[in-house]
């Protein structure tokens, strides 16, 4: 009986890719028993570009190294020798795949779908300490078998991919009808024939049909389906969303024991740390956004559509009140007298000059966040920022040069953060920002894309002032975590700890971003 890679290239003047070659030393080298790492770092450093897409990947959140890697040999000693292989695997096969890309099909979406699995997997296998070490790659190649389907018979594929409603079991169903085996068979017959191990092909062949699984893959089956589930969630849009997130959140509570209150941050952790992958990948990130950002732009269109709903009743009150002129006369009074106290509001709040929330504001801000820390119990993260090298600014072309710096760098502030944070100037070229529900390696991710956006407006800048190009700017940065766990801690323990972060910034060299140190938590 023929395979099923036979009968898919039947007829057909198509050929399917190679393993590459670095790809084929990788896994040659890892099978060996006296192997030495110092083997697998070489033939990633014999090929330039899979090293520098290997260390851009070993540095991003996904891994979360607390020092910067610059080498293979060092990322080995970091990562291991495991999550290395999958990395250099994950790019070359990738990269190799991509030859395919020759149909209508949107590869794109694809690339996207199977980056969001591979990181979802990778993220619940150390989260919660599971047997699953090839989780990454072998999510990344799981739809594989769509990808050769969609390069080897395009015109019969698009029957299966042109009906939106098919997903899961039911594109299985629909791929075995129309050509006798589905993509599952397809990706495992394929990434056998390359050599791949068991434990990365059997769980992918297997997807669909947990009774015919191996017992010890029985694991790694149940993680690919639910980073399938969550690709899907963040990728299929609202029409998929209102079911899948109640069967994604019964299934993570019941197989993987998560508390209801850990969800949310789950799914926002997968979505950050996914939009980094991407750009290592160079893939677009289709404007994917975390899981509580798209809540929080769902209840504002909900909140919008309630507001105009309220005006225009409110629109039909005055029409008719206005035959009474002098109840008119009075309500025109009282929305005078509302609007004014807006404004004054608005003056209380906001800072004059940048247009971001000012100090007032900001401790407000603190203490409704940290009531909000101790009662939902989610951490939140502060960062505190000042401008280096200011003063010459001021004292050489003047405050009005001086405030166009407070400017833009606040325009760049809020254009970097998200629409939940709250960036406030407490005073002079002092900037802080309050990150809700935020991790301390998310809040670094973000204080460094903020500081390289600040030096990129300094160069600008300087490139206006043409005759005055040696002044210059930057921001040195500080960052902590309110925990809402720490009896002794406070609002003003935890602005002292990252002014103090900033400090230490300002004194090793400036420029920099510096995370709370134990000995500031003392």
């Amino acid at each position: 009986m023929n395979s099923v890679l036979d009968r898919l290239l039947q007829g057909r003047d198509v050929k399917l890719p190679s393993l590459p070659a670095v790809a084929l030393k990788i896994l040659e080298v890892v099978q060996k028993d006296d192997f030495s790492v110092k083997d697998l770092a070489s033939i990633i450093s014999a090929d330039p570009a899979l090293t520098a897409q290997t260390l851009r990947i070993a540095n991003s959140p996904l891994y979360s190294p607390l020092q910067k890697v610059e080498s293979i040999e060092r990322a080995v000693s970091i990562l291991g020798v495991n999550t290395l292989k999958n990395i250099a695997l994950s790019f070359v096969i990738l990269d190799k795949l991509k030859e395919c890309e020759g149909s209508n099909f949107d590869y794109d979406f694809i690339w996207r779908r199977v980056v969001t699995s591979a990181v979802a997997a990778e993220t619940i296998v150390k989260r919660f300490k599971l047997r699953f070490a090839d989780a990454f790659v072998t999510a990344l190649l799981m739809d594989i078998g769509v990808i050769l389907i969609a390069d080897s018979r395009p015109e019969e594929y698009e029957q299966v991919l042109g009906d939106s409603s098919l997903h899961g079991a039911a594109m299985v169903k629909a791929e075995q009808k129309i050509f006798g085996f589905d993509h599952n068979q397809v990706g495992m017959e394929f990434l056998k024939e390359w050599g791949l191990p068991e434990s990365i092909y059997l769980p992918i062949g297997h997807r669909n049909e947990k009774d015919k699984c191996p017992p010890e893959f029985l694991e790694a089956v149940k993680i690919l389906r639910i980073s399938d589930i969550i690709s899907k969630l963040y990728h299929y849009g609202n029409d998929f969303a209102p079911n899948m997130v109640k069967d994604l959140k019964n299934t993570l509570i019941k197989s993987l024991k998560l508390e209801t209150a850990e969800f949310d941050s789950l799914l926002d952790d997968i979505a950050e740390k996914t939009i980094d992958v991407l750009a290592s990948f160079n893939i677009p990130t289709g404007g994917m956004k975390p899981y509580t950002e798209i809540l929080q732009n769902a209840n504002e269109e909900l909140s919008n559509l309630n507001v105009s709903y309220e005006n225009i009743v409110k629109q039909l009150q005055e029409a008719n009140e206005k035959a009474e002129r002098l109840a008119g006369m009075q309500r025109k009074t009282n929305k005078e007298l509302q609007e004014a106290n807006k404004r004054l509001m608005a003056l209380a709040f906001k800072d004059s000059l940048t247009g971001l929330n000012n100090h007032r504001y900001f401790y407000e801000i603190m203490d409704k966040e940290i009531s909000r820390s101790k009662r939902y119990g989610k951490n939140f993260s502060l960062v505190m920022f000042d401008l280096d090298d200011f003063k010459p600014i001021n004292d050489t072309l003047g405050h009005k040069y001086g405030d166009e710096v407070l400017k833009r760098v606040s325009r760049v502030v809020d254009k970097t953060i998200r629409d939940s944070d709250f960036a406030a100037r407490i005073g002079g070229d002092e900037f802080t920002i309050i990150l809700p529900d935020t991790k301390l390696n998310n809040a670094v991710t973000l204080s460094e894309r903020l500081r390289i956006a600040i030096e990129r407006l300094s160069y600008s800048f300087r490139a206006e002032l043409k005759d005055k190009a040696d002044l210059k700017f930057s921001i040195s940065v500080g960052v902590g975590v309110y925990r809402h766990d720490d009896e002794n801690e406070s609002k003003e323990h935890l602005i002292h700890e990252v002014d103090m972060a900033l400090y230490r910034s300002k004194k090793e060299g400036r420029n920099m971003v510096t995370i709370v140190t134990s000995e500031e938590s003392s």
